[in-house]
Formats: C-alpha cells, structure tokens, sequence
C-alpha cells in the first residue's frame, strides 16, 4: 500500500499560485480643524443665503401686493370720475324746469261805498228778480240769472259783507260768492267769463286764480281754502248793468 501525504500534491510542470493578499480595509477619516471651520462657515453661508432669499421673496410679495392695490384704487377713481361725468352730461342735457313767476292780482275797479242804488241802464236784463243777498238790483238779477243756468241754491250765494280790504267789491254789493264743488264751479265760472258784457261782470277768481277775460294768473297764497276762494267762486260786477240776459 502507499501512504498519502498530508500536504498537497505538486503537478508536475506547474507551479504552484502563492496566496491571495486581502487589500487592507481603509481606516476612519478623521478631519481635520481647517476643515471643520470651512464646514461650519459653508453651513452658516448657506442659511444666511436661505434668510436673505427668503425676505427678498416676502418683500416681492408685499410689493406686488402694494402695485395691486394702487392699480386697484386706481380702476375705483376712474370709474368714479366717469359715473360723475356722465351725471354731469345728463344733468346738462336735462332741461330747466319752467320758472313760474305769480303775477299780482289786478287791482278791483273803485267803488263808491255811498252807492245803493242800481244806476239806469239802457238794455233790460229781463224778468230776472233782484233782491238777492242784499246786492244791487243789477247784481242781483245777473245772480239770479246765473243760479238758473247753473242750478246753484239761492241759499249758496252769498252777496253783501263787509271786508277788512278796501278793494274788496263786497261791503257795496257788487260782488257774488256761489258755495259750489270744483265741477260746477268750472263750468260756473267758464260761463261767466264767456258772457261779461251780458252780465257786466269784471272779474272772477276760482281756485286762487284771477281772470278778469284776458285769461287766469295765479294769485298768492292767503292762508286758508276759503281765502284761496278754493270753495267758491267770487264773481265781480261793473257799477253799471251789462247789456243783458234773461232768466
């Protein structure tokens, strides 16, 4: 038998690979003071560039928000400034409105208060009565006449009175107050103005209006509907009688 050798067995022709070295394993890296101050200083660069840019980007939002609110204001005054301009176009293209100037009343003709008694006329009025409300006889037959076309009460007629105005036609009895509502007063007094020579009459006022024929002017306001003759419609008469109408 032939003993194995422990070792190994060398070949014949070729020899035999030495063993593999292990490459050495690097060792810990311990820095150096220069270059933990550099660390430190790039680390404190850094942040400060972080801050720096960070306040730029508050600042530029804060600025942007200041151009946004002025060109806000801005929009808001200019369309303010045209809303105004096209009131102020419409206002000049609206005209005026008309200026009402209230002429004085006109002045009732002189009476003589001594007069009681109906002067001669040449023209009869006709079977019309006198006697009514203590006026002159002319007067009164006009009034009769006037309540008959009219259909006023004789006892809505008031004649004879005595006024605090020394113009006033009825402390003489040349004056006729008819207490009437505002359709037959319109019509009352319509047809009054349209007979004056018939009835020899010189003014009426209705309704705070004076027409003594030549048409209505507005007359002051005296305070009351009964001084504003908005009641009744007053009716003035001539000293003489008109030419005349029956009843």
């Amino acid at each position: 038998m032939v003993a194995l050798s422990a070792g190994p067995v060398p070949v014949v022709g070729r020899p035999w690979p030495a063993p593999e070295t292990p490459p050495a394993r690097p060792g810990p890296v311990v820095p150096t003071p220069e270059a933990g101050a550099a660390a430190v200083a790039a680390a404190a660069l850094s942040a400060t560039g972080r801050v720096r840019d960070e306040r730029q980007a508050e600042q530029s939002t804060e600025q942007e928000r200041a151009e946004q609110e002025q060109r806000e204001q801005a929009a808001e005054r200019e369309r303010a400034q045209a809303k105004q301009g096209a009131a102020d176009e419409a206002a000049k293209a609206e005209p005026d409105p008309p200026t009402t100037v209230k002429p004085p009343p006109a002045p009732a003709p002189t009476r003589n208060p001594e007069l009681q008694v109906e002067p001669k006329r040449s023209t009869p009025v006709g079977e019309c009565p006198d006697g009514l409300a203590g006026t002159v006889a002319h007067v009164s037959r006009a009034g009769h006449h006037i309540a008959g076309q009219l259909g006023v009460p004789l006892d809505l007629i008031g004649g004879r009175a005595p006024r605090g105005n020394s113009t006033s036609d009825h402390p003489t009895g040349h004056a006729l107050d008819f207490m009437v509502d505002v359709a037959t007063g319109n019509r009352l007094a319509d047809y009054v103005l349209a007979r004056r020579a018939e009835l020899g009459v010189t003014y009426v006022i209705w309704r705070q209006r004076y027409n003594d024929g030549s048409g209505w002017d507005l007359m002051e306001d005296r305070g009351s509907p009964t001084a504003n003759h908005m009641d009744h419609v007053h009716v003035s008469f001539d000293d003489s009688p008109g030419s005349g109408l029956s009843c």
